[in-house]
């Protein structure tokens, strides 16, 4: 079992300070804080300066970081890179660039995300509970309302169940082997505890297509297969690194695979890797953001039906507001041919034909929830995720 120490931003600040008046910072003392296990933000644990010295450090000692064989469907990583303050995407085939979109927006660490299925459209909470939207294509925050974990808990992950749409949510204290799984509901602005899995630090969710819920604890970097029912955390098998601060998960629908980012002790950067569901062991694709030291504390996989909208721009399309009580107003630059809205089961619940720019829907009769807005416009469809109040 790893050190774990719940770091005190004055207290980081202040040692920065005295080593930075001392002209010197001892990489020793620097490496041995490194080896102990944090749930935030590297910036709130190490100065821009003592970084910089990791930085270099790091640099001398590293080889090569070559991937591996990653062939197979494009992947677009999306999320926050905390040192840098942006939010933006790293594409699976190159992960050593990361292209910002624009800055992050939450007013605390957002150290779970997830974005929801077939979408363009992600749910965020930071450590102060402050509940987002992020739209991925603009990067803009979209404060919803706060959604707060069990007392003394911080959320570190969080993953839409790909089967129900349902949205989980996994909380840590961080000291003790308290940590809760939640269901998140993103309308009534509440999360309903489902049980303590028993682990020190779970730091972020996956959903695959069947439903399956698996996490990475960096206390023992293990991975976790958790019952949505019972919350019970199973180990599958050791990641096969030192992972620390917080990192992101997520699956691709599209290669049947999970995917995390996390910041690596050894070599004092963070990877993108594959792993194994099925033994728990990691597979190195690449450094992201070669050169810099980097952290992306949540992470979603986006399939190539929403890269070809994102990448190719089909069509200018808008709707308000969003969660709804009775109607939705909808623009774009082509005429708007027809919308349908799905339940998370697929369970067509309206079609309606528009013709027009604009038009509006009545959703007045829909229970509160999450549905999936299908719009067709000059033959596409493209799906946006909408909430009923």
């Amino acid at each position: 079992m790893k050190t774990f120490i719940i770091c005190c931003a004055a207290f980081i600040f202040t040692m920065g300070t005295n080593l930075n008046a001392q002209n010197e910072i001892n990489l020793d003392e620097l490496l041995t804080r490194l080896k102990q296990s944090y749930m935030g933000s590297i910036t709130d644990v190490f100065t821009s300066e003592e970084l910089a010295v990791l930085d270099t450090h790091f640099e001398s000692v590293n080889s090569d970081n070559t991937n591996f064989d990653n062939r197979g469907p494009i992947i677009r990583y999306y999320g926050p890179e905390n040192v840098g303050g942006n939010f933006g995407f790293i594409d699976k085939m190159d992960p050593a660039v990361f292209n910002p979109i624009g800055p992050i927006g939450t007013a605390d660490f957002d150290g779970a995300g997830a974005i929801f299925p077939g979408s363009t459209m992600a749910h965020v909470i930071d450590n102060a509970g402050n509940f987002y939207e992020v739209d991925i294509i603009t990067g803009q925050y979209i404060p919803m309302g706060i959604i707060l974990p069990p007392t003394g808990e911080n959320f570190t992950g969080m993953e839409f169940n790909h089967s129900t749409g349902e949205l989980m949510a996994i909380s840590t204290d961080g000291t003790t082997n308290q940590s809760t799984l939640s269901m998140i509901d993103p309308v009534n602005m509440t999360a309903s505890p489902i049980g303590n899995t028993g682990l020190m630090l779970p730091i972020a969710l996956a959903c695959d297509e069947n439903s399956q819920i698996i996490t990475v604890d960096i206390d023992d970097d293990m991975v976790y297969r958790i019952d949505t029912n019972t919350a019970t955390a199973t180990v599958v098998g050791s990641i096969g690194f030192d992972a620390n601060f917080g990192a992101g998960m997520a699956y691709s629908t599209d290669a049947l695979k999970a995917y995390i980012s996390a910041y690596n002790t050894a070599i004092g950067t963070s990877e993108l890797r594959e792993i194994n569901t099925e033994t728990g062991l990691s597979l190195l694709i690449g450094t992201i953001d070669v050169g810099n030291t980097s952290q992306m504390a949540w992470g979603g996989a986006v399939n190539s039906t929403t890269l070809n909208t994102i990448d190719e721009n089909y069509f200018d399309f808008s709707f308000s507001p969003n969660p709804s009580n009775d109607q939705i107003e909808l623009n774009a630059n082509s005429a708007i041919e027809k919308v349908a809205i799905y339940n998370m089961l697929g369970q067509n619940l309206l079609t309606q034909a528009i013709n027009e720019t604009s038009g509006l829907i009545d959703v007045s009769a829909l229970q509160s929830g999450s549905y999936v807005l299908n719009v067709t416009i000059n033959g596409i469809d493209e799906s946006y995720h909408i909430l009923k109040n």
